[in-house]
């Protein structure tokens, strides 16, 4: 989401706001998986228009329009992959879909084509009957210079970036999601991830807890961003 503009507050209400912020997008999340206790004292927008598809079997998207507190208007897009299915699963990518190739850039939309054309022609060595490219986002940071991921990157169960101290989002070996930190990969998770792509750090929630440290000043920092949840 995108959240800008600037107002003159008083001290009292600019640390309420810094609070709301903090807690605004983990309050979607949560109500979004039916964990959700209103709570009107940190509400920090509201929704006035939202729209709904399925995008495939076991794909949904939903788009949500809302206004916050100081006046600005911000749009939420939200994929749902239900990966329980056996016709629904997560893949990390890359540049060309192959990180053995070497590092390098590619957008977002380039690298969901590559796929599209390595997986789902079947003139080629790699098809897959009935793949189809449904939904991609961002994921993780990189060296804007050499494209290098800077973190982990897993795909097929080959590790081509090593873990940094960010954590992961990956897919396990028995096809069930988790979202861990560091240490956790390295203890628990490493050689049982088949899709895995570094975190950035910013941990909402965990374990159902909101975890957002309320001195951290989201409202000074505003910028699109983009999450995964469980």
């Amino acid at each position: 989401a995108t959240l800008e503009g600037t107002r003159e507050f008083s001290s009292a209400n600019l640390d309420d706001l810094k609070k709301a912020c903090c807690y605004a997008f983990a309050d979607y999340l949560c109500k979004l998986a039916g964990d959700y206790v209103e709570d009107t004292d940190r509400s920090y927008f509201t929704v006035f228009s939202s729209e709904s598809s399925v995008l495939a079997p076991g794909v949904k998207q939903e788009i949500k329009y809302a206004t916050t507190a100081d006046g600005e208007q911000t749009k939420f897009y939200l994929a749902t992959a239900d990966i329980t299915r056996a016709d629904v699963h997560v893949f990390a990518n890359y540049k060309d879909n192959n990180p053995a190739g070497g590092w390098g850039l590619q957008r977002l939309l380039e690298q969901a084509n590559a796929a599209q054309k390595k997986y789902g022609d079947p003139a080629s060595e790699h098809y897959r009957p009935n793949y189809s490219v449904i939904a991609s986002i961002n994921g993780a940071g990189f060296n804007m210079s050499t494209g290098e991921p800077g973190g982990l990157l897993v795909m097929g169960g080959v590790e081509y970036c090593k873990i940094d101290n960010g954590g992961f989002f990956g897919i396990l070996d028995d096809g069930t999601a988790v979202i861990g930190t560091t240490e956790e990969y390295n203890t628990i998770y490493k050689g049982h991830v088949q899709e895995g792509i570094a975190g950035f750090g910013a941990v909402l929630i965990k374990d159902g807890e909101i975890v957002v440290p309320h001195s951290d000043t989201y409202m000074n920092d505003r910028a699109s961003r983009t999450a995964i949840g469980i």
